[in-house]
């Protein structure tokens, strides 16, 4: 080794370039190191700044859902950010359940210092709050829907038996006829209509026609005697025919054709014809025995009718009652269940004072929905007739608006009261509003579950 080294010294200042090549070489083939390229004005971070207010000190920011600190009290927040765009929040609890919310979407652009007022709004419930409540609505939601399932359940037999009613029976009717002159007043008897099924206004009209008729052509008396002012021959009777009115009440359906006017030579003479049509025999003979004190009877029905033979026995005491009630314009109304107060015929004082109960119970059972408790003076009215529907109307007044109305009605069978609640429904459903059930009966009263 030793002499190896010494047959390199000769060359030692070839050696040493020699070296110096070597070195080159080596340098040549290993890389250079990679050296970072100078940052984009787009990559630069700014600072956006954030003027909160005062209310906003303690309120806790995040941009983009990721926290970024809260707001100081004693001046701004700055955050480093890269431009882009973020979705700012700040958020600080507002009591149980509350927060106050400042939100908004910056665009942050290269080589800008931004500024940003944090202002917080109204209270409003945090998104668990938000999500509990709509689990308690839908939890409600459900129970509706079961309760309107039940309420199906029980309403499908009633149904079914007014149907039932509607199909093998028509309208059960009678009229009483008056004139004006020589104030006779007479009654018919009850008559069943031969169509089943339609109770519209249309079929009454064509019944009292057909009596009117059938009871021209039976008594030429009632429409003509002696000529008015002058003797001699008696005149031919003239049928003028007016406009028909109706009016329909629920269950109890009455057609008035009032003013209905026959003309002699000179003599002229009015007269009315009333109609008064229920759902069931009982009820119709019950009307007619109010209706028939003090008048003449009559035998004509209209063609194609039969007549209804009255019961074995009438009882007017026994009556049938339910209840509607509907706050001001409210797009609710409330009915009540089918109920016998049983003893003797409600005189219209207890009518009333039901009806006001009723109304006070409604309020009570849901006080959201109903105004606050009755207060001001209290109007109303009842209007009955001994073993005939009677109808109460309340109404309570507070601070100049109109709070709570409806009414109240009883009826001599349970059928006729059945349909009367129906009608209350019939009626919600052509205004427009919902129709809520109240199972509510007074004190001492029977509910009845069906016809």
């Amino acid at each position: 080794m030793f002499g190896m080294f010494e047959t390199a010294r000769p060359g030692r200042a070839w050696g040493r370039s020699g070296l110096a090549a070597v070195a080159l070489g080596i340098a040549a083939a290993t890389p250079a190191p990679a050296q970072t390229p100078p940052q984009t004005a787009a990559a630069l971070p700014t600072v956006l700044r954030l003027l909160c207010e005062e209310a906003a000190a303690g309120a806790a920011v995040t941009l983009n859902g990721e926290a970024r600190g809260e707001c100081p009290a004693d001046g701004p927040l700055d955050l480093i950010v890269v431009p882009g765009t973020y979705r700012l929040r700040a958020a600080k609890p507002a009591g149980l359940d509350q927060e106050r919310v400042f939100e908004k979407e910056l665009r942050i652009l290269p080589g800008t210092l931004p500024r940003q007022e944090v202002l917080l709004g109204n209270a409003r419930p945090t998104a668990d709050a938000q999500r509990r409540q709509a689990e308690q609505q839908a939890l409600a939601e459900q129970a509706r829907e079961k309760a309107l399932r039940e309420r199906a359940a029980i309403e499908r037999p009633i149904d079914e038996a007014l149907a039932a009613h509607d199909a093998q029976h028509g309208l059960f009717c009678f009229a009483v006829q008056r004139t004006s002159w020589r104030h006779k007043r007479a009654v018919s008897p009850v008559w069943e209509t031969p169509t089943a099924g339609d109770k519209s206004r249309t079929a009454q009209l064509a019944s009292l026609r057909g009596f009117v008729e059938a009871l021209h052509a039976a008594d030429d008396d009632w429409f003509a005697w002696p000529a008015y002012g002058q003797g001699g021959a008696e005149p031919v009777p003239r049928w003028d025919r007016p406009t028909d009115t109706a009016a329909i009440e629920g269950a109890r359906t009455v057609v008035l054709v009032n003013g209905r006017q026959l003309s002699f030579g000179r003599g002229l003479e009015e007269q009315d014809v009333t109609q008064h049509c229920y759902s069931t025999a009982d009820q119709a003979h019950l009307a007619r025995q109010w209706y028939a004190g003090g008048m003449a009877s009559l035998a004509v029905v209209p063609p194609g009718s039969r007549p209804a033979p009255p019961p074995q026995a009438l009882a007017p005491g026994r009556q049938f009652c339910t209840a509607a009630v509907r706050v001001g314009d409210s797009a609710h109304q409330v009915r009540s269940g089918v109920w016998a107060p049983g003893g003797a015929t409600l005189s219209e004082r207890q009518l009333f004072n039901a009806f006001v109960t009723f109304s006070s119970a409604v309020q009570t059972s849901d006080p959201e929905r109903w105004p606050a408790l009755m207060r001001g003076p209290l109007n109303g009215s009842c209007q009955g007739k001994s073993g005939l529907s009677s109808k109460c109307v309340a109404r309570f007044e507070s601070h100049g608006r109109k709070d709570m109305q409806g009414d109240i009605v009883c009826l001599p069978d349970a059928m006729s009261a059945f349909q009367q609640r129906q009608a209350y429904k019939a009626a919600a459903l052509r205004d427009q509003i919902v129709s809520d059930d109240f199972e509510w009966a007074p004190a001492g009263a029977t509910l009845i579950e069906r016809p």
